[in-house]
């Protein structure tokens, strides 16, 4: 049995994709009225990604 390669391609505009990021941000994120890097959406180690956002005291 052959197994098929599924290729997502998101042809969006980049506007659209650091929106996606922001409002990712905005919604689920308690700490985004106080957080310098936010925009990174699902890049952010709170959401399972690599980046550490810094916080205002």
């Amino acid at each position: 049995m052959e197994s098929d390669r599924v290729v997502v391609v998101d042809s969006r505009p980049d506007w659209m994709k650091k929106e996606d990021e922001w409002m990712a941000c905005r919604t689920r994120c308690p700490f985004f009225r106080k957080c310098t890097t936010r925009g990174i959406g699902n890049r952010c180690k709170k959401f399972g990604g690599d980046i550490i956002p810094k916080i205002r005291g």
